[in-house]
C-alpha cells in the first residue's frame, strides 16, 4: 500500500463479473489491494487478479455476511465496504445495523433499509417527481389480481422487475401494442412475478451511463458514457460504447448526481439516463452500487471507489469534482461475442471496434489472467456453439439427401 493511503482495508463484496473486476484493477492500480468476498459459481476469472490481496469465496448471496463478521474482527480501522452488484448492495443494505460498527459502507441517510427501498423502480419514479427530474411514465402493477390492468399512457412499454432482485434482466419485456402488452402480462404471471413495473418506452433515444461515486464530504467523481451497442439489443447494457463530453449531456449529469447527493445517498454509484429525439433528457435508473463501467478509470483517470475511500476515512481534504474530460471508445467482450454470435453484429465490426477501443471490460495489459482465463471459458463455448451448428447443418443436408434418394426409389 502506497505510504498515501490510509491503513483502512477495503473489502469489495460481489461475485464474478467484469464490475467487480474493474473495481479491484482501479484500486490496485491506485496502490491498495482489496479484500473480496465472492459468490464463485462455475466462472472464477475475477479471483484471478493479480490486485487482491485476499478472496474469501462462499457458493451462496445469503452467506456473503458471514465472513465479514468472521475476518474482519478487531481491527484498528474501519474497513470500507464496496458492494458491487445489486443482489450485495441490498444484503448490506439490510444488515446495516449490524456492519456499520465494524465497516465504513454505503448508506442513504445513515439507515438500514433506506438503499433497499430507493432500489424500487417506482419509489425512484416518485423521488424524481419531487425533485423535479424528468422520468418516462411509470406505475406499478400487481400480479396476478393487476393482469387486466391497462396503462393510462400510449405505447410502446418497457415491462421488467420492480426491482432488479426480483427478476431476470433477459425476462424484460418492449411491448409496441396493447396485444404484445397482454402477452407479456401473462407471461409474467407465468414466470410467478409479484409484481411489474410498466413504463412508457422511448423507441427513439439515445443512452447514456454515469460511472461514480457520491463523497460522504459532499463532492463527487463522474465520468458518462454513450451506448452506441447494446445487448441484448432492446435493453440490454451498453456493449460498445464512447465517453461522452458534451456540454448538455455533462450537464444533465451533474443533476442527477446531485438529485442523488440529496435523496441522501453517500457511496459509488451507477445512474442510467436517456435523451429524446427530442433532445429531452430523462433519467432511466439509479443503481445504488459501484458502476459496471468502473473498467474505464484506468483510462480517464476517474477512480471513483477509491476517491471514496480516501474521502470515507478522512485521508484528504480534497473536495471531490472530478469528472472525465477525455473521449474515448468502450468495449465489452461479452456482450459483443453475444451480438455476433446472434447474427447481430459482423465479425469484422466487432474485431474493428475492439482494436480501436481505449478501454476493455476483461482486457488490462497489466493484469492478464483474468482475461485469458474467460477468454478461454468463452472460447470454448464459441466452439461448442459453431460445432453444434456445423453438425446440424450436415444432419439436415444429410436428411434431405435421403429424402430425395427416397423419393427416386
Amino acid at each position: 500500500m502506497n505510504e498515501t493511503n490510509p491503513p483502512n482495508k477495503i473489502v469489495i463484496v460481489g461475485c464474478n463479473h467484469f464490475n467487480v473486476l474493474g473495481v479491484v484493477r482501479s484500486l490496485g492500480r491506485m496502490g491498495v489491494r482489496p479484500y473480496g468476498v465472492l459468490t464463485e459459481k462455475g466462472r472464477k476469472y475475477v479471483s484471478r487478479s493479480r490486485y487482491w490481496r485476499k478472496v474469501f469465496a462462499v457458493q451462496d448471496e445469503e452467506d456473503l455476511i458471514n465472513p465479514l463478521l468472521e475476518n474482519f474482527i478487531n481491527e484498528d480501522h474501519k474497513p470500507v465496504l464496496i458492494p458491487c452488484l445489486d443482489g450485495q448492495a441490498a444484503l448490506i443494505d439490510q444488515n446495516y445495523d449490524l456492519l456499520k460498527e465494524r465497516f465504513i459502507l454505503p448508506s442513504i441517510n445513515g439507515r438500514q433499509g433506506e438503499i433497499v427501498k430507493a432500489m424500487n423502480k417506482l419509489r425512484q419514479y416518485e423521488l424524481a417527481q419531487d425533485h423535479g427530474v424528468k422520468m418516462t411514465p411509470t406505475i406499478s402493477i400487481m400480479l396476478p389480481q393487476g393482469a387486466r390492468t391497462t396503462p393510462d399512457f400510449e405505447p410502446p412499454y418497457i415491462l421488467k422487475p420492480v426491482m432488479t432482485v426480483e427478476g431476470e434482466k433477459l425476462d424484460i419485456e418492449v411491448c409496441a401494442d396493447l396485444a404484445s402488452y397482454r402477452a407479456a402480462i401473462d407471461k409474467f404471471t407465468t414466470l410467478h412475478y409479484p409484481r411489474i413495473l410498466v413504463q412508457r418506452y422511448l423507441s427513439e433515444r439515445r443512452e447514456f451511463c454515469i460511472s461514480g461515486a457520491i463523497m460522504p464530504s459532499g463532492g463527487f467523481d463522474m465520468a458518462v458514457v454513450e451506448n452506441l451497442r447494446r445487448w441484448p439489443l432492446n435493453f440490454g447494457i451498453g456493449s460498445f460504447a464512447k465517453l461522452s463530453l458534451e456540454d448538455d449531456v455533462i450537464s444533465y449529469a451533474r443533476e442527477l448526481m446531485s438529485f442523488a447527493r440529496d435523496v441522501g445517498y453517500v457511496g459509488p454509484i451507477d445512474i442510467e439516463f436517456f435523451q429524446s429525439k427530442e433532445r429531452v433528457f430523462y433519467l432511466n435508473e439509479i443503481n445504488w452500487r459501484s458502476s459496471g463501467r468502473n473498467f474505464i478509470s484506468f483510462y480517464t483517470g476517474i477512480h471513483p471507489a477509491y476517491d471514496y475511500y480516501l474521502d470515507a476515512t478522512n485521508a484528504t481534504r480534497q473536495t471531490f469534482a472530478r469528472i472525465n474530460t477525455r473521449a474515448g471508445l468502450v468495449f465489452s467482450g461479452r456482450g459483443e461475442l453475444h451480438l455476433a454470435q446472434e447474427g447481430n453484429l459482423p465479425y469484422r465490426t466487432l474485431l474493428r471496434d475492439m482494436l480501436r477501443a481505449n478501454s476493455y471490460s476483461t482486457w488490462f495489459w497489466r493484469d492478464p489472467i483474468p482475461f485469458v482465463s474467460e477468454m478461454t471459458r468463452l472460447s470454448g463455448r464459441f466452439v461448442s456453439i459453431v460445432t453444434s451448428r456445423i453438425f446440424s447443418r450436415s444432419s439436415k443436408a444429410r436428411d434431405r439427401k435421403s429424402e430425395t434418394y427416397a423419393d427416386k426409389d
